[in-house]
């Protein structure tokens, strides 16, 4: 469906052999805001199909997957918390995550998906979402289709790791005043904490044999990275 395993801007970086850390709060137009919800939003624990009536107790297993967008170079220098320098985003090709879907009693219905920490490339994920929605069918009077409305809740938490500031590529030992001055590369932390609510409609037509579905929604996003 989208995604990402590759990680976002830096607040801070590696300039000596030693880790520095500080706080840096980017403002919103900041290279390091935008490269933030860039990777942020595709982790977003969205909605996998139309909605559909799961009969109470029914279990779903599924997947999602595919390739991780590459953002505008522009925004993956550095522009507000440090030198300005370019990051390493590509830490991943692809991102894919399993979802088990639960059918509740009423036409709720709870969704659930952990990505454990086995590292993928230069990422190492530990990422756990879940979601709570709710179906009701409206049964058209002269006709066998009809019109189902969802509304949804969910949340993402958890972490993923790998050098983002600091890569091998990175290094350099001519200059300590210069960023990634040393010889080991850096073990940085971004973390996608996001929660959003949708809504959708899904109708059909023609006995069933056309169907097609819309819907809006909003995220939001506090992304954290050290």
């Amino acid at each position: 469906m989208r995604s990402t395993l590759v990680i976002a801007a830096a607040v801070a970086a590696c300039v000596t052999a030693t880790e520095v850390r500080a706080q840096c709060r980017p403002p919103k137009d900041s290279n390091e805001a935008r490269l933030l919800a860039f990777y942020s939003a595709p982790i977003s624990f969205s909605p996998a199909s139309a909605p559909e009536h799961l009969n109470p107790w029914t279990i779903r297993i599924g997947g999602e997957g595919g390739p991780i967008p590459d953002p505008d170079p522009e925004i993956q220098r550095t522009s507000a918390c440090f030198t300005q320098k370019s990051e390493n985003t590509g830490l991943s090709p692809f991102f894919g995550r399993p979802r088990v879907t639960i059918g509740l009693p009423a036409g709720f219905g709870a969704e659930l998906s952990y990505l454990p920490p086995v590292r993928i490339n230069d990422a190492k994920p530990n990422l756990v979402s879940a979601a709570v929605s709710w179906v009701k069918r409206v049964q058209m009077r002269q006709t066998s289709d009809g019109t189902d409305i969802m509304l949804r809740v969910h949340g993402t938490a958890g972490q993923v790791q790998g050098p983002i500031t600091c890569p091998a590529t990175g290094l350099q030992t001519t200059d300590p005043t210069r960023p990634c001055f040393g010889t080991t590369q850096s073990n940085d932390t971004f973390k996608p904490t996001m929660m959003g609510a949708e809504g959708i409609v899904s109708t059909a037509a023609y006995d069933g044999r056309l169907a097609f579905y819309a819907g809006g929604g909003a995220n939001f996003l506090r992304p954290r990275f050290r």
